[in-house]
């Protein structure tokens, strides 16, 4: 690349806007990623959640099932 005598700081300066842009980006992509992530495990939490309290009802079933024969 070659650019005019002089113009080095302005080459400089439309780099560091570049590099800016390009980390902005990366930093948009891997928001979405952790928001997509938080989403998934929301969801095994509410299943797991669901799935504690389905066993817990059963255990309370067969408990009133021996307490009364």
């Amino acid at each position: 690349m070659s650019a005019a005598p002089g113009s080095a700081s302005m080459v400089t300066a439309q780099a560091r806007v570049a590099d800016l842009v390009t980390q902005a980006q990366l930093a948009k992509m891997l928001a979405a990623q952790l928001r997509q992530e938080a989403t998934k495990l929301a969801h095994q939490n509410a299943t797991l959640k669901h799935s504690a309290t389905t066993t817990q009802n059963l255990f309370n079933q067969i408990q009133k099932v021996l307490a009364h024969p």
